[in-house]
């Protein structure tokens, strides 16, 4: 997947951190949206 985002074969991908983060902070990619601070703390398995 990241292969052909990073090809330009996609506008964006759902990921978990803290990928998101690290691809940020390389400057390859930005975060947008985040759902932790509306659904609050969960298991991870309950998403």
């Amino acid at each position: 997947m990241m292969d052909q985002w990073g090809n330009g074969e996609g506008d964006y991908f759902h990921e978990q951190g803290a990928f998101p983060q690290q691809l940020e902070h390389d400057g390859k990619g930005h975060i947008v949206g985040s759902v932790g601070e509306a659904v609050g703390p969960v298991a991870f398995s309950s998403l």
